[in-house]
């Protein structure tokens, strides 16, 4: 990080949180808006949510920011940014969002067995969005090792938990997609209504009534 880069964080971080996270969000748009990225966007969901909520403790600042950094590089390639990330070492607190980093760097990769190894290692989080985030991380894994249904059980899981602090529309938008890839369309219908109906200002409602729109004609 250059010195300017530095003193700027210094004075202003929540400044320069945001204008990182703005940045993923637009670098990623297209992916965002049509499903595909729950993997990228889960650091700037994460690190949104928690600073809101307050608690930037400095050397939890300073390691995220570094570790974002290099996770939203665009000039380094995946493999240079998984050796980058390999020698930041997170904490407990929003620093932990670096497990979930490096296992969707892993999972993109297609090396789902060491996006396995890293999240075995990844304990808890004091932040329970980050425990909710791996376990998102988690159903992706299931999903794509052929798991679909240990998968969906995941996510209702986490659905069904009080104290989740994951978008309930979006878990539920998640959960038909995969009920409607493996033939369960009565179980996705019934879980797309109910965010036409829970949830009328959801970012995810036109593509919920699309969907749903889709299986209802089949």
């Amino acid at each position: 990080m250059k010195r300017k880069e530095r003193e700027h964080l210094k004075a202003d971080p929540f400044q320069i949180f945001i204008e990182k996270i703005l940045g993923i969000f637009k670098q990623y748009k297209k992916e965002i808006n049509i499903g595909l990225g729950i993997i990228v966007a889960i650091v700037a969901v994460v690190a949104l949510v928690i600073l809101i909520k307050g608690g930037m403790a400095s050397r939890e600042n300073r390691v995220y920011t570094k570790a974002l950094d290099i996770r939203s590089s665009e000039s380094l390639t995946v493999d240079e940014k998984l050796e980058k990330l390999s020698q930041v070492k997170p904490g407990r607190g929003i620093s932990a969002t670096i497990y979930l980093m490096r296992a969707s760097l892993f999972f993109e990769k297609g090396d789902i067995k060491k996006a396995e190894e890293i999240l075995s290692n990844f304990k808890k989080s004091s932040f329970q969005i980050i425990n909710d985030e791996k376990q998102l991380l988690e159903a992706d894994i299931l999903n794509a090792n052929g798991k679909s249904k240990e998968a969906i059980d995941l996510l209702f899981k986490l659905y069904s938990d009080p104290n989740t602090e994951a978008a309930r529309d979006f878990l539920l938008l998640k959960m038909a997609r995969l009920q409607a890839h493996t033939g369960q369309t009565g179980s996705a219908i019934t879980h797309l209504k109910k965010i036409e109906e829970e949830f009328p200002q959801s970012l995810y409602l036109r593509e919920a009534k699309q969907l749903l729109m889709q299986l209802q004609d089949e």
